[in-house]
């Protein structure tokens, strides 16, 4: 009586490789709009229990569309400075940056204006103005998942028998 043996299925090899470069590009794609934005998004949620502490205004920026800003602050006699204002990392248009993206609709503050910022109990030379979740970053992030999903769904199908 003859006997039984194993067959190995594989999956052709067109199929397989007609999805590695489309699967690689989508994890590039993926990773950049999980990691960049996940970053300040993490950063936006540790920076909610900073300490707060009042900052003059040093140096605004001279370009007509830029909102960069410096400050100084003083946290236990020691005096340091930042020009962080929110942890927006997209742009809200082509014309403008993600520091007029973190203000808002507020406006740019002016040399010598007091304002509030957030500064790391732990680490106190690094502060930011506005700690509030960016809502690009959340944007991006949803992207990078979408784009997570679409590329396990790929994969899935490919290496399906």
């Amino acid at each position: 009586m003859p006997r039984a043996t194993a067959v190995r299925r594989s999956v052709p090899l067109n199929r397989a490789g007609s999805t590695v470069l489309p699967g690689f590009a989508l994890l590039l794609i993926s990773l950049f709009g999980l990691v960049l934005p996940g970053s300040s998004v993490l950063n936006a949620i540790r920076s909610r229990d900073w300490t707060p502490v009042e900052a003059r205004v040093t140096a605004v920026s001279s370009l007509s569309r830029s909102c960069a800003v410096t400050y100084a602050y003083t946290v236990k006699g020691r005096t340091y400075q930042s020009d962080r204002i929110g942890w927006d990392v997209c742009d809200r248009n082509r014309d403008e940056g993600p520091d007029c993206a973190s203000l808002g609709d507020d406006a740019q503050p002016a040399v010598g204006d007091t304002i509030r910022v957030f500064y790391d109990p732990l680490n106190p030379g690094q502060a930011v103005h506005r700690p509030e979740l960016p809502g690009s970053s959340l944007f991006g992030m949803a992207w990078g998942l979408g784009f997570t999903v679409m590329l396990v769904f790929m994969l899935v199908q490919v290496w399906r028998p």
